[in-house]
């Protein structure tokens, strides 16, 4: 008997028995990183001198590019400034850019910036023939 008694206390049961108490269920949140937006910044285009190029949608024409920075191989008593005039639609614009200075020369464009990042070449002493200018635009 004593034998029955223990392989009854041996048996596991099949199923479980159901609960009778309500517990809530706990479930853990969830973590995501925060989205950031990042504004939308058009590659520079090259523009030469007297044409014209589209920079993020927008019509540009380069009127001119005079350059009187000082060249690299010279040392000079003024850093000089590349002068680009440049028409957007009907409206003219002149942006000087000063290698003295670390702000971009800038143009409001509708609710965006037009920047002139550079223009190339920069001036060298003793070359016989002027080259032609580029400038460098980028929409922000």
């Amino acid at each position: 008997m004593l034998i029955v008694i223990t392989l009854i206390a041996c048996n596991p049961k099949t199923s479980p028995e159901p609960s009778t108490s309500a517990e809530p269920t706990i479930t853990e949140p969830t973590i995501t990183e925060p989205t950031v937006i990042e504004p939308t910044v058009e590659e520079p285009v090259a523009c030469e001198d007297g044409q014209s190029c589209t920079v993020g949608g927008v019509a540009v024409h380069i009127t001119s590019i005079e350059d009187s920075r000082c060249p690299k191989d010279v040392t000079c008593m003024w850093a000089g400034l590349a002068t680009v005039q440049l028409s957007i639609g009907d409206a003219a614009h002149t942006l000087e850019l000063n290698p003295a200075e670390t702000a971009l020369p800038e143009v409001a464009v509708g609710e965006n910036t037009l920047q002139l990042v550079r223009v190339e070449p920069y001036p060298e002493a003793n070359t016989s023939k002027p080259p032609t200018r580029t400038a460098w635009l980028q929409l922000r």
